[in-house]
């Protein structure tokens, strides 16, 4: 539990009902367009540091191509992600 999500590996939830390894980091290019990068969670790792009170979680992913990696739906408003 990270902020209030819950966030699983893609091993862990390839055969769930539901999937939560999945994440949408906003980003943009060097101008004004807006480009966002989609991945797949692989490894979660908690750093804890001792007498501090703070732990830091890394998630090692899978990232896709923003560019061509990615189809956005209109109609359904859904992304739609190539995996080769």
């Amino acid at each position: 539990m990270v902020n209030g999500y819950r966030f699983h590996t893609r091993d862990y939830g390839q055969y769930k009902a539901t999937v939560n390894s999945r994440v949408c980091c906003r980003g943009n290019l060097y101008d004004d367009n807006e480009l966002d990068y989609y991945r797949f969670t692989e490894e979660i790792m908690e750093l804890v540091y001792v007498d501090q009170g703070n732990n830091v979680f890394i998630l090692c992913c899978y990232w896709f191509d923003p560019v061509s990696g990615i189809r956005y739906d209109d109609q359904y408003k859904l992304i739609d992600i190539y995996q080769a």
